[in-house]
C-alpha cells in the first residue's frame, strides 16, 4: 500500500482538490508526475522504472493506496509531518520515460470524523509521518507504507458517496496556509449521468484497455441527463468577492450537444441539471470538459488564478445501434424486394389470370418494401 500526495500549501494547491470532484470508479483525467527523489523508500522509483518489476507491482494488491495532501510551509511546523487522506486510489499505469507519471483510478472517499460532545464539527483523519519518512521537511510525495503503518489506514471510515460536510471538514483539518490558498475557490463536481428516460445511473467502466482509462461509455445521438454541483469555499460570516468566472462546456458542438453551454453561479452551492447528447463516435476516449472562463467570454483561464476549478469527464462515444424495429423493417424490405424480383420473372411464364394475381401480390410487396426501407433510409435522430 502507498500514499500518493500533493502539497496543499504549494503552487499546485488545486491538485489537492481536483480528485474529490469525481465519483468512484473513474480514472483521474491526468497522471501525477513525480521526480525520482520524491519517492520513499527511494528504491520504489527504481522498481517503477524497471518494466519487469513495474508489471509485477501493478498486478498485485500493492497498487492500492490513498490519495491525500501534505504541507510544507515552515510557518506552520505542526503540519509538516501530517498527511490527510481524502480517498482510496488504485494505480493503473506508470510511464517512466522521463519523470515518473502515475495514472490512477479513484476509489472510496474517506469520511470525516465527528468531534466534540455535540458531534457537530467533523474533521478528516490524519496520519503522522514522523518515523514513516526520514525527514518530514523533505519532499516525499509517493510513500510506500510498512505493515505497521497500514494499521492506521484500516481505522479510516470509507464510503462510495461524497460525504456530507466533506468541504467543511476539509477546511477545518488543513493548515492555515493551505486554507488561505483555497479560500473563495469555486469547485464543480460531477454527481451522476443517466440516459434520458431511464432510471439507472451510467457507471464507470474500462473504456480503453490499452491506456488503462476508466470512464463512461455513451452512445452517439442519445440524450443523457447530467447532474453537476458547484460549491464555493467561503469563510463563515465573511463576505466573498464578486464572482467573475463561470464554467464553460468546451467540447465543440459537433462533438457534444447540450441544453446549455455554461454554468453561472447563483449561490454558494447548488446542483445544476442539464442534458448532453454526444454527436460524434470515435475510436478512443475523449473528455467532456467544463472549464473556467470569464463571464461573457469563452477563453479558458488558469484555474489557479481564477480560483475556479472545473472537471474533465473521460468518455467514449459508441456508434448508435439500430433499434430492433428498424432491423425488422430492413429485413421486411429486403425480403419484399427479393420476392418482387422473383415474381417479376415468373410473371411472363404464367397465364393471364395468374398474371393478374401476381400483379396484386407484387403491388402489396412494393408497399411493404417502401414502408420497410423508408424507416431505414429516412433515419430519425
Amino acid at each position: 500500500m502507498f500514499l500518493i500526495c500533493t502539497y496543499m500549501d504549494g503552487e499546485r494547491w488545486e491538485s489537492g482538490l481536483e480528485p474529490l470532484l469525481y465519483p468512484c470508479g473513474m480514472s483521474f483525467y491526468r497522471p501525477f508526475s513525480y521526480a525520482q527523489d520524491y519517492f520513499h523508500p527511494e528504491q520504489l522509483a527504481n522498481q517503477l522504472r524497471d518494466s519487469g518489476q513495474r508489471k509485477s507491482l501493478l498486478e498485485t494488491t500493492w497498487n492500492d493506496g490513498f490519495f491525500g495532501v501534505r504541507f510544507r510551509d515552515p510557518a506552520h511546523p505542526d503540519f509538516l509531518s501530517t498527511f490527510i487522506p481524502l480517498r482510496k486510489v488504485h494505480m493503473l499505469a506508470v510511464d517512466a520515460s522521463d519523470q515518473i507519471n502515475i495514472a490512477f483510478r479513484l476509489g472510496q472517499f474517506v469520511r470525516p470524523i465527528a468531534s466534540g460532545e455535540n458531534k457537530t464539527a467533523p474533521f478528516l483523519p490524519k496520519m503522522e509521518l514522523t518515523g514513516v519518512v526520514p525527514d518530514v521537511k523533505s519532499i516525499r510525495l509517493f510513500i510506500g507504507l510498512r505493515d505497521i503503518d497500514k494499521n492506521t489506514t484500516s481505522t479510516w471510515s470509507l464510503g462510495d458517496e461524497f460525504p456530507v460536510g466533506m468541504w467543511e471538514a476539509f477546511e477545518r483539518t488543513i493548515s492555515p496556509a493551505a486554507k488561505a490558498k483555497i479560500l473563495h475557490t469555486i469547485l464543480l463536481r460531477f454527481i451522476r449521468l443517466k440516459q434520458r428516460g431511464k432510471s439507472d445511473v451510467v457507471v464507470s467502466r474500462q473504456i480503453d484497455s490499452l491506456n488503462h482509462i476508466w470512464g463512461l461509455r455513451l452512445r452517439e445521438n442519445t440524450a443523457y441527463d447530467l447532474t453537476l454541483s458547484y460549491f464555493r469555499i467561503k469563510e463563515p460570516g465573511t463576505a466573498a468577492p464578486p464572482v467573475e468566472h463561470q464554467f464553460l462546456l468546451t467540447n465543440p458542438r459537433e462533438e457534444v450537444q447540450a441544453s446549455k453551454r455554461s454554468i453561472q453561479f447563483n449561490a454558494n452551492y447548488r446542483n445544476e441539471e442539464m442534458w448532453i447528447c454526444p454527436k460524434s463516435a470515435g475510436p478512443g476516449p475523449i473528455q467532456v470538459s467544463f472549464e473556467p472562463c470569464k463571464v461573457g467570454d469563452e477563453k479558458v483561464v488558469d484555474p489557479r488564478s481564477a480560483k475556479t476549478i472545473g472537471i474533465k469527464i473521460p468518455v467514449i462515444i459508441d456508434k448508435q445501434k439500430w433499434p430492433r424495429t428498424r432491423l425488422l423493417n430492413l429485413l421486411i424490405g429486403v425480403i419484399s424486394v427479393l420476392l418482387i424480383v422473383w415474381l417479376s420473372r415468373k410473371y411472363f411464364c404464367v397465364s393471364e389470370d395468374m398474371q393478374k394475381i401476381l400483379l396484386l401480390v407484387i403491388a402489396g410487396l412494393v408497399s411493404l418494401a417502401v414502408n420497410g426501407l423508408k424507416d431505414v433510409v429516412l433515419r430519425k435522430e
